[in-house]
């Protein structure tokens, strides 16, 4: 297989900066074989998640009303039949870097997450975000704030660049590989008297903190998408380790 043509994937968070600065890169200079959407104006001009919904929440909506809602129908009718899709994420959650697909991860998808320099792939289920419409050829890379330094913007531009007319080998080397379990409301874990100080994105479960949560002692969960410092509903997304 060799990569003809790219889109490049920012902003559908206002306030992921990897993303915006790579699709406005590429909009700017106007290569013919990478082409780029700056997803969310609105949101990025404020530094804002979202203005009233979740965009990467919009992308299967039957009757889109809220201003996300539209917008995701715009963005799906600029996607072509031809292009690798590299969607590009930023979270506040400390350690949660990896690539992200909503299938098993086909050849293409494991060759990207080792050319971007990931070591981790996550399957999260198909659902209303924007990769779940495209599972074939679309990759989300979610790199965390605390790790930006190791995933420049520049590097990364350079490395889109260098994809085009690149024949993809079959790929040895595979990632580690996570599936997308469940998410953990904060409030279950204060009802199991869960110690939140012991939570520690892609960091295996403890024996105790399987029991407390039901889950096989044999297995390895672990928790992602965990911010220290805030207290949301959603605590962390559960994951289990699997082998590609």
């Amino acid at each position: 297989m060799k990569i003809t043509k790219i889109i490049v994937i920012g902003g559908i968070h206002g306030d992921e900066l990897t993303g915006i600065s790579l699709a406005k890169y590429f909009l700017r200079v106007k290569n013919s074989k990478i082409s780029a959407i700056l997803c969310h104006e609105k949101a990025i001009k404020k530094n804002k998640r979202f203005i009233e919904t979740d965009l990467n929440r919009s992308f299967s909506k039957k009757i889109p009303i809220s201003l996300e809602e539209k917008l995701a129908v715009r963005i799906k009718q600029q996607i072509n039949n031809d292009s690798i899709i590299l969607d590009f994420h930023n979270t506040r959650a400390s350690g949660t870097t990896s690539a992200i697909v909503t299938q098993e991860p086909n050849n293409l998808q494991i060759f990207l997450t080792n050319y971007f320099g990931f070591s981790r792939i996550t399957q999260m289920p198909s659902s209303n975000s924007f990769i779940s419409k495209f599972p074939q050829r679309t990759i989300s890379f979610e790199i965390a704030n605390n790790q930006r330094s190791a995933f420049q913007v520049l590097e990364l531009r350079r490395k889109i660049e260098r994809l085009i007319n690149l024949d993809i080998p079959i790929v040895a080397k595979k990632p580690r590989k996570y599936d997308y379990v469940n998410k953990v409301k904060r409030e279950t874990l204060m009802r199991l008297n869960f110690k939140f100080s012991q939570i520690k994105n892609f960091q295996p479960l403890k024996i105790i903190q399987k029991n407390q949560l039901g889950l096989s002692v044999e297995k390895t969960f672990m928790p992602i998408f965990y911010k220290h410092r805030a207290c949301e509903e959603i605590s962390f997304t559960l994951v289990e380790e699997k082998n590609l």
